[in-house]
C-alpha cells in the first residue's frame, strides 16, 4: 500500500461555456439549468455512495446551492451547482468540515478570494482504491496517522486525554480511525479534544456498569452477547447525550 493525498476540490468540470464568467463560484463552468435532482444524485453517487435526494435538498436549504425552478416548481441544477455540491460533500468527507465553515469558504470563493484546501492523507492500494482497516483488528501508530491524516501532535493530544488507547505493543484498535476522524470534526466545530475528557470518564463508567450486570468479561457466544449489549448501551447513551445537548442549547437560547 502507498500513501496518497486528495483535496476537497476535484477536476471533473464539464467543458461547457454557457454564462460562465459571472456569478458565484465556480467560474468557467456552465450555469445552464438542465439537471433534475435525480440526475444530480446519479452524477455524484459514484464519488459519494450515501448521497440521497434528501441530502441534496438539505444542502440547498443550507445555502450551498440555489437551483433554478421550473414553472411547475421542479428544481433544475447546472454543472456549476454540481461542482458546489461536490466541493461541499468532499469537504465533509475528507476534512470533516461543518456546513457553516463550508458555506463561508464558498462565500469567499464567490468573492474571488483564495481558500486554503487542506490535503487529507489516505491509504490506497496499488490500484488506487482507498482502503480501511479490518474491523476488530489492530493497527500501528503510523497507519492510524495515515488513515486519518492528523498530525503527530494532534494524535498525542488524543492519547493524553485518553480518547484513543494503544495496547502493550503500541497498536490501536481499528475503531480508533473513526474515533479520531470524529474528534477532528468536533475540533473543526471549535470543540478541542481536552473538552472531551469528561466523555472518556463517562464511557469508562458505562462500560463498568455494563460489565457489572454481566459478571466477568465472557468469551465465545456469551462474549458476543456481552459486546452486543455494550453496543446497545452505547447507542442509547449517545442518543440521550444528543437530546441533553440540544435541550440545553434551547434553554440557553
Amino acid at each position: 500500500m502507498r500513501r496518497a493525498e486528495s483535496s476537497a476540490l476535484t477536476n471533473n468540470l464539464v467543458d461547457e461555456t454557457t454564462n460562465v464568467e459571472e456569478g458565484p463560484w465556480p467560474r468557467g463552468v456552465s450555469r445552464k439549468a438542465q439537471f433534475s435532482i435525480g440526475n444530480v444524485v446519479e452524477r455524484l453517487k459514484k464519488e459519494f455512495p450515501s448521497l440521497s435526494i434528501s441530502k441534496v435538498r438539505f444542502l440547498e436549504e443550507q445555502g450551498i446551492v440555489s437551483p433554478a425552478r421550473t414553472a411547475s416548481g421542479y428544481r433544475k441544477f447546472s454543472t456549476a451547482d454540481i461542482e458546489r455540491l461536490r466541493y461541499c460533500l468532499a469537504s465533509q468527507r475528507d476534512c470533516f468540515k461543518p456546513i457553516q465553515t463550508i458555506r463561508e469558504e464558498l462565500e469567499a470563493l464567490d468573492n474571488g478570494e483564495e481558500v486554503q484546501v487542506q490535503p487529507v492523507a489516505r491509504i490506497v492500494s496499488d490500484e488506487g482504491i482507498a482502503v480501511e482497516p479490518v474491523t476488530g483488528s489492530y493497527i500501528r501508530r503510523r497507519d492510524l496517522l495515515d488513515f486519518t491524516g492528523v498530525t503527530e501532535t494532534f494524535l498525542d493530544e488524543l492519547i493524553e486525554v485518553g480518547l484513543v488507547v494503544a495496547d502493550a505493543r503500541g497498536r490501536f484498535p481499528a475503531s480508533s480511525v473513526n474515533l479520531v476522524r470524529l474528534v477532528r470534526q468536533l475540533q473543526s466545530a471549535q470543540i478541542a479534544p481536552r473538552n472531551l475528557r469528561s466523555l472518556v470518564n463517562q464511557a469508562s463508567k458505562l462500560a463498568t456498569l455494563s460489565l457489572a450486570s454481566e459478571g466477568q468479561r465472557k468469551q465465545g457466544i456469551e462474549g458476543e452477547r456481552q459486546r452486543a449489549k455494550a453496543h446497545d448501551i452505547a447507542k442509547i447513551a449517545s442518543r440521550a447525550l444528543e437530546i441533553m445537548i440540544c435541550d440545553e442549547v434551547e434553554r440557553r437560547g
